[in-house]
């Protein structure tokens, strides 16, 4: 044996090592698996390969072991943000109803007649007798109430006419005012000069005159009243006219 082969069987004998090594992992003896861990699949395939018989092309992957089939987690999107955030119900608002209120009947004033003549400044009311000042009394005129228009006291009134009570002269009769008349006076009895506060409005009735209007006011003249209205004195008034009473 030559030197040149002595230095191989170093070589030789670490080859044989590693060639002893590999071969235990390659070879080891088959272990035999469990019935519980070979699916029907690999027995099946087993048992075709000990018969003989190869799969085909179409034949579908074996699967050597049971595993289950994976399934993909499911999110539940409604139920995970109703725990955070309730669904709100939705809230039917509660409506007042409006009642409706009835309106009140509120009648509407009669139409007005207007008067269609002026004032007629022409009618003779008053005149003079022996130095006296006389007036003709008109249809709603009574002696108390010229006492009460040309401020005179009722009782010297009847005295310088001559009549003992105011009843005693009527429309037409000429009545004798006195030249230094004495005013109205409580004292006579008859009352207050003024009856009714005035200015003011008055709305006619069936028969008025304006000397009867005068008369319920008791110290307006009748032919101011002609004036602020521009009615005519000796006219009948209709009913329902609202006059001014100055």
């Amino acid at each position: 044996m030559t030197k040149k082969h002595i230095r191989i069987i170093p070589f030789l004998a670490l080859l044989l090592c590693l060639c002893a090594c590999g071969g235990r992992d390659k070879y080891e003896p088959f272990t035999p698996l469990s019935k519980e861990t070979i699916s029907p699949e690999r027995e099946a395939a087993l048992q075709a390969a000990l018969n003989g018989a190869m799969p085909t092309a179409t034949t579908a992957p074996i699967s050597f072991y049971s595993q289950p089939e994976a399934v993909a987690p499911t999110f539940d999107e409604i139920g995970f943000f109703a725990e955070i955030e309730p669904t709100a119900t939705e809230e039917i608002p509660f409506v007042i109803e409006d009642t409706v209120t009835p309106t009140p009947f509120i009648p509407t004033d009669t139409p007005m007649p207007t008067a269609t003549k002026p004032y007629d400044p022409n009618i003779m009311m008053y005149g003079t007798s022996n130095g006296l000042t006389t007036y003709t009394m008109q249809r709603g005129d009574f002696l108390i109430c010229l006492g009460r228009r040309f401020n005179v006291s009722l009782n010297q009134l009847m005295a310088q006419n001559g009549i003992s009570t105011p009843d005693e002269l009527g429309v037409g009769d000429t009545v004798l005012l006195p030249r230094n008349p004495s005013p109205w006076s409580l004292m006579d009895g008859y009352g207050n000069q003024r009856l009714i506060m005035h200015p003011t409005t008055y709305i006619t009735q069936e028969g008025d005159t304006l000397f009867s209007i005068a008369c319920s006011y008791g110290d307006v003249l009748p032919e101011d009243i002609a004036v602020q209205n521009r009615l005519v004195l000796g006219e009948p008034l209709p009913a329902g006219l609202n006059i001014l009473i100055p």
